[in-house]
């Protein structure tokens, strides 16, 4: 029965992520471009935030790096640019749970933002008894996955060769089976957990990047306007039709609005050098 319950758990363990490092230079030119920025004033300022910002997306949209992509939010924010902000930040948490100042600027960029608000927040009880899954990126809970089935199955093995015939081994074959038990929930727990951060990325998400953008019945320009959202709001995707989207803005608020009114969290980072700060109609 063990070597059964160990065969179940290395289906279900994954294998850990070695998280790919971004290239130095392209991330200290990126520092630079942000250093560069904070030295200037005015119109060029923001220019420079903005080349900063755009260095910043293209290491984030060929590598998921923590750094980059908070880096990116402070570039946007600095530019005025919050509904952006919010999306770097929002995908910065993914890769950094416990970072303070992700979760600081996070906050900072909402209560900024024209249509900002808390964002979404996992029920109070689901965060006190799964606090792992909250504090702990994929990478790292894949990590913790492989590392609970190797000490399995060092357990089992140990196990396999303690003859529990005598008094003395039969409780150390005891003892290991209860270990084996233990580990073995650990690295289920480890692999739900996993697979729940999978699936939570892809589902889809957007933060609103235009000034104000109107949310239609229909997905035409010529439907029945039904309300507003304004930058920094953030929405449930819940279909797609050419050009357009069609999200929930909170209960009860559904409609259709333009693509570009929009930054998709499951998509690579906006690299543009425009920013979709007008009205969109």
């Amino acid at each position: 029965m063990m070597r059964l319950a160990a065969l179940v758990v290395l289906s279900l363990a994954p294998a850990a992520a070695a998280a790919e490092e971004p290239p130095r230079e392209a991330l200290a030119e990126a520092d630079r471009a942000y250093r560069a920025a904070a030295a200037e004033t005015g119109e060029s300022r923001t220019a420079l935030y903005r080349e900063a910002a755009r260095r910043y997306a293209l290491i984030a949209a060929r590598v998921e790096s923590g750094r980059a992509l908070f880096n990116l939010g402070n570039a946007r924010y600095r530019s005025g640019e919050l509904g952006r902000a919010i999306a770097a930040y929002r995908r910065a948490e993914v890769c950094l749970p416990r970072h303070a100042a992700t979760r600081r600027n996070l906050q900072l960029a909402r209560e900024r933002a024209p249509g900002g608000g808390p964002g979404p927040q996992p029920h109070p009880a689901a965060a006190a008894f799964f606090f792992w899954h909250y504090a702990l990126s994929l990478a790292e809970m894949e990590a913790a996955a492989a590392a609970f089935y190797l000490a399995l199955m060092g357990v089992l093995s140990v196990r396999l060769f303690v003859d529990g015939r005598t008094g003395p081994a039969r409780l150390w074959r005891a003892r290991l089976r209860t270990a084996a038990i233990v580990l073995g929930a650990l690295v289920f727990c480890a692999a739900m957990s996993s697979a729940a951060k999978l699936a939570s990325r892809s589902r889809d998400e957007a933060v609103v990047v235009a000034g104000e953008a109107r949310v239609r019945s229909e997905p035409a320009g010529r439907a029945v306007d039904l309300f507003p959202v304004r930058e920094g709001a953030e929405v449930r995707i819940l279909g797609r039709s050419g050009d357009w989207t069609r999200i929930e803005a909170g209960r009860d608020r559904r409609g259709w609005i333009e693509t570009r009114a929009l930054e998709v969290l499951s998509d690579p980072p906006h690299v543009g050098d425009e920013a979709a700060a007008g009205p969109a109609a």
